[in-house]
């Protein structure tokens, strides 16, 4: 069984030229607690997932392609699929 959430924190710290431990040091987690999420072996809380959010995430769509591999959800898909800046409002397109 693929391990989305895994291959989701490992392509967003390559992107942002960042290692498994530098990750842990900023969420306030062990090394080996981020390898064991990474390796499927645990899952994070929901407050040790949103700092992995904070941390990794500088746009929506970024975004949502970790939060769909945390859901384990196959995608979630958006009209409006511009990756705008984190935190940055979108306004929803009219119908």
């Amino acid at each position: 069984m693929p391990n989305r959430l895994g291959d989701a924190i490992r392509s967003l710290l390559k992107q942002r030229d960042l290692k498994a431990f530098q990750l842990g040091e900023q969420i306030g987690v062990s090394p080996t607690s981020v390898s064991k999420i990474m390796n499927g072996a645990s899952r994070p809380r929901q407050s040790t997932f949103s700092r992995m959010c904070e941390v990794l995430c500088t746009t929506k769509a970024e975004e949502q392609l970790l939060v769909s591999a945390f859901a384990g959800s196959e995608s979630l898909q958006f009209e409006d699929e511009d990756p705008a800046p984190y935190g940055k409002q979108v306004e929803p397109s009219a119908p």
